[in-house]
């Protein structure tokens, strides 16, 4: 008897001393909800490294959840600030989560290189096109499903349109993206009124090499005028469009719907506030606004459930 209970003994020390267990691996990541602390904690920790639960590149897909998800951030921010809510709520639901920073100019150093999405948005959905081919190649899936937030789902959109991302992308949800362009404090009619003028030379000077998706997403643009020809969605890839009453970044806030008429059946337009009354969520906060975290789980995985409206403050 005491020979079985030294080997009971021992095997039980040397699992719980062996790293990589099972149980450790089946801990359930934190999933915060206050964007700025988490974000802020992160970046300053481990700059520019992926969020919690993505880019683990010895992942599988399952049969359940067989698609992949990858990640693109909005503009000014990176793969690190954006989705330490979104990236562990949906490692914890399943899925092989992937997440890229895109959008940098060549040569940048600290800290310019972390405020990223600022190249233009084709040359971004070149780099995007890349990223998933080498997610595909690492996992063996036939497709991934895109989540992307603010300039993230402009990203994802022209990526499927004109970057082969039709035949790579099996779900595409967009959260506040301008998809028809935004107008905030009428900054797209001013820079339209200087180009009327003559000074085209003074808008391209400051922007091609600064941020040229700072002019990529104004309404009226000739990128976003080439990406709505013909219409913005594809009939292979399936469509969430989140919208807040509250935006104060994408004017008017429906910009990021994608024509529902009749015939049009891959696409589901939601605006926060018929969803959940209590939502006071604005731009910055739908990367990390409970109820709409959960509405993107439950459209990658329809099993996942949608828990209870909850209210949520106007602040990140």
């Amino acid at each position: 008897m005491r020979r079985i209970g030294l080997a009971t003994v021992l095997a039980a020390m040397v699992s719980v001393l062996t790293p990589g267990t099972a149980n450790a691996q089946e801990e359930p990541l934190p999933v915060p909800y206050n964007l700025y602390p988490a974000a802020a904690a992160a970046e300053l920790t481990n700059p520019g490294a992926p969020p919690p639960g993505a880019n683990e590149w010895n992942c599988q897909p399952t049969a359940e959840r067989p698609y992949p998800v990858v990640l693109l951030h909005g503009l000014f921010v990176n793969q690190t600030m954006n989705f330490q809510t979104i990236s562990p709520l949906l490692k914890n639901d399943g899925f092989c989560v992937f997440s890229t920073t895109y959008g940098l100019y060549g040569g940048e150093t600290f800290p310019l290189n972390q405020i990223a999405a600022r190249a233009s948005i084709e040359r971004s959905g070149g780099e995007v096109s890349e990223f998933v081919d080498k997610v595909l190649a690492r996992t063996g899936a036939k497709k991934v499903d895109i989540v992307g937030h603010s300039e993230g789902g402009v990203v994802g959109a022209e990526y499927v349109k004109h970057h082969g991302g039709d035949t790579k992308v099996n779900k595409l949800a967009s959260l506040g993206s301008p998809l028809r362009g935004t107008d905030p404090f009428f900054v797209a009619r001013l820079v339209n009124a200087l180009k009327g003028f003559g000074l085209n030379w003074l808008v391209d000077g400051v922007t091609e090499e600064s941020c040229q998706a700072c002019i990529d997403v104004l309404e009226g643009s000739a990128f976003l005028r080439n990406l709505n020809e013909g219409g913005v969605a594809v009939d292979s890839v399936e469509y969430l469009n989140i919208a807040s009453n509250y935006d104060q970044a994408v004017w008017p806030s429906t910009s990021g719907f994608i024509d529902d008429s009749p015939g049009v059946d891959n696409v589901e337009n939601m605006l926060m506030q018929n969803e959940c009354g209590q939502d006071f969520g604005d731009h910055l906060k739908m990367a990390a606004n409970f109820n709409l975290v959960h509405r993107v789980a439950n459209f990658l995985n329809p099993s996942h459930p949608v828990p209870p409206c909850r209210f949520v403050a106007p602040v990140p």
